[in-house]
């Protein structure tokens, strides 16, 4: 992915972690490092993907700061911070999303928009068969 991304010149690009992958998994320290190496960019995911919908609010923005904590070793300090909700739930209720994002506003994190999820590939049939 770091060699396609370079060969195109891809701009900006973050790759979105929850650092609890990391755990016992030497194999994903080395992608990280790779990624950092190549000077591509973090962004937080959370540290162990919890569903806002299922967490409370304080539950959940201590995961952020924990998976923050954790992606301080390859995050740059002068990049912007981004965040993405992990399953892109913002929340059950308006209460929880709109506490989330004043945290998130508070500790200067933008909020990642998503163009491409991992059930996008439920086209490729219909996209090959068009081609």
């Amino acid at each position: 992915m770091i060699d396609a991304l370079r060969k195109h010149a891809a701009p900006g690009m973050y790759g979105f972690v929850n650092a609890a992958q990391l755990v016992g998994a030497p194999e994903n320290v080395a992608i990280l490092r790779a990624w950092a190496h190549a000077g591509l960019r973090f962004g937080n995911h959370t540290f162990s993907h919890l569903d806002l919908t299922r967490t409370r609010v304080a539950e959940y923005v201590a995961d952020i700061e924990r998976n923050e904590r954790a992606l301080a070793e390859w995050s740059c300090e002068h990049g912007r911070k981004y965040f993405r909700y992990p399953y892109l739930h913002e929340g059950d209720v308006l209460g929880k999303r709109d506490a989330v994002r004043q945290w998130l506003g508070a500790h200067g994190y933008t909020l990642a928009q998503v163009t491409v999820n991992f059930a996008d590939w439920t086209w490729n049939d219909a996209y090959a068969l068009a081609r």
